[in-house]
């Protein structure tokens, strides 16, 4: 991910290793990362029951 879509407002797909380690903790019993995308520090995850977002 480049710092310039970053700043430009471009969300960035990550991969789901990268995802289920960055999301694992807010996960329930059974949920699983569909897909994962960041924004510089921000970013959010769509699981199988729901979508998590983080504003750090």
């Amino acid at each position: 991910m480049g710092i310039l879509h970053g700043l430009a407002g471009n969300m960035q797909q990550i991969d789901q290793q990268q995802a289920a380690a960055e999301y694992g903790p807010w996960l329930l019993e059974g949920e699983q990362v569909q897909s994962a995308y960041k924004m510089l520090r921000d970013g959010f995850c769509i699981t199988n029951h729901r979508i998590n977002a983080a504003d750090r």
